[in-house]
């Protein structure tokens, strides 16, 4: 009996099917990807705005003192443009609850300035929205937290500095719709959500 062998090598189309196979997996692993890198930028980023504001807790406490000066310290937070890639940490030497933005450019530098350490955002991420207890889904536009000695509380202002609110919240959020929750409690407490 004879067998007949057939060689034949393979056709125009199923390369065409192969190739397209794998640009799709291709696609659909880049682009899963991408999102894993947005996702652990913007959680990366909340704990460290959390640190940022636990260092400004930690200084009016007690830990940083100038020469001359013994009062409260804070962190500021803004949605302006250009405001929403930063978190400052200032010394609130006026006692006016307010960040006060006196030569900022020279942050940590100048002792006329009230800022003193300035964490810089990268990248596609920024301060998407802040929230208080008086206004808990709208955006009050600036948020100031500060903390006096020897009080451990928080004082919570946006920007109505008359009134102390009881809790305030940082949305950071990427290009990509990721985002965390910052949460500062009245009590002190700084939660990532």
């Amino acid at each position: 009996m004879k067998i007949k062998s057939k060689n034949r090598g393979v056709t125009m189309i199923e390369v065409l099917v192969s190739i397209s196979i794998f640009a799709i997996i291709t696609s659909v692993v880049l682009y899963n990807h991408s999102a894993f890198n947005s996702s652990v930028a913007v959680t990366n980023l909340a704990y460290e705005v959390a640190l940022t504001v636990k260092q400004a807790q930690s200084y009016g406490l007690s830990v940083k003192r100038e020469a001359g000066y013994s009062g409260s310290y804070g962190a500021y937070f803004s949605t302006s443009p250009g405001d929403d890639k930063k978190v400052i940490v200032f010394a609130d030497k006026d006692s006016d609850n307010e960040y006060d933005y006196t030569n900022e450019a020279t942050c940590g530098s100048n002792p006329a300035s009230e800022c003193r350490e300035e964490l810089n955002i990268r990248g596609d991420v920024s301060v998407k929205n802040l929230a208080d207890s008086y206004n808990p889904t709208g955006n009050t536009g600036e948020l100031s937290i500060i903390f006096k000695r020897p009080d451990p509380i928080a004082y919570i202002y946006d920007t109505d500095q008359n009134n102390a609110r009881t809790y305030g919240e940082i949305t950071i959020s990427s290009a990509r719709g990721k985002e965390k929750i910052i949460r500062v409690d009245r009590s002190g407490q700084i939660s990532v959500k």
